[in-house]
């Protein structure tokens, strides 16, 4: 015990109690933590920036509450990929917005539409709709889903296409003119980045119609494991104007997204 005073102790009390309760309730805000322990508020706020800072924990960006970092020391390696892909990515993803004020998603394919796993709609200044992880769009109409179906194996894509075919969605139609589906993956594989189809809305949206997103693929190996897109509105920039000023960045974040990738690859190898 030589060395560790009595407060060192508490804190670090402190800090496993915060960390038990987040891993148990999954997610939790401050004012939650509060309400649970007792401890003041600029108290856990110090706990958790020491948590955030050794990579116990991540605030997300989506809906600022805590989670336990699945790339954390003690994370259970068979969790989510999902939860893994939004912990990995999200520091690419936060710059990116940081850089050029626009939010910025990861979206992922699961079954037949695109799936949000982490956006920074909230630290956007620009008004956009608040959507959080879970969140779906279509695949022939989003940028994140042209992306993806532009860049996936062949195979893949067949098998992805036939269950659209048979999907009842009016917005999966599109699957049934093959050649324009064949058109725009082969702009998308020609421009390297896929656009969202004009005036697509997805379910909720309120600002939709006036919105444009430009959608960029991460790769690991060759593979699509990821897209990153980035949404403003039309009022401001056309799609040409937009890819002017923002288009390297956003495929320098998409690099960035990448590495960060292969080098959580190779510490779970490790």
């Amino acid at each position: 015990m030589s060395g560790r005073t009595p407060e060192t102790v508490q804190a670090l009390s402190r800090g496993l109690t915060v960390l038990t309760l987040i891993s148990r309730s999954g997610a939790m805000s401050l004012a939650q933590l509060h309400h649970a322990t007792g401890f003041s508020r600029p108290s856990i706020l110090r706990l958790l920036g020491t948590l955030e800072q050794e990579g116990f924990v991540r605030r997300w960006l989506d809906d600022g509450l805590y989670r336990i970092n699945s790339l954390s020391p003690v994370s259970n390696r068979s969790m989510a990929w999902l939860s893994r892909l939004a912990d990995t990515i999200a520091p690419a993803v936060e710059r990116l917005t940081q850089d050029i004020s626009w939010p910025a998603d990861v979206a992922v394919l699961d079954g037949d539409k695109m799936a949000v796993c982490e956006t920074t709609r909230r630290q956007s200044p620009y008004p956009v709709d608040l959507i959080t992880s879970g969140y779906q769009v279509h695949v022939l109409q989003s940028a994140v889903g042209r992306t993806w179906l532009a860049f996936m194996e062949d195979g893949a894509r067949r098998t992805l296409l036939n269950r659209l075919l048979s999907s009842g969605d009016r917005l999966d139609r599109l699957a049934l003119d093959m050649d324009e589906v064949e058109r725009i993956v082969q702009q998308v594989r020609a421009d390297g980045y896929a656009v969202r189809a004009p005036g697509y809305r997805a379910a909720d949206s309120k600002l939709a119609p006036g919105m444009r997103a430009i959608g960029m693929p991460v790769l690991q190996d060759g593979v699509i494991v990821a897209c990153l897109s980035v949404s403003w509105s039309a009022e401001y920039l056309s799609v040409g104007e937009f890819a002017a000023r923002h288009l390297v960045r956003l495929q320098e974040a998409a690099s960035d997204a990448t590495s960060l990738l292969h080098k959580a690859t190779l510490r779970l190898q490790e």
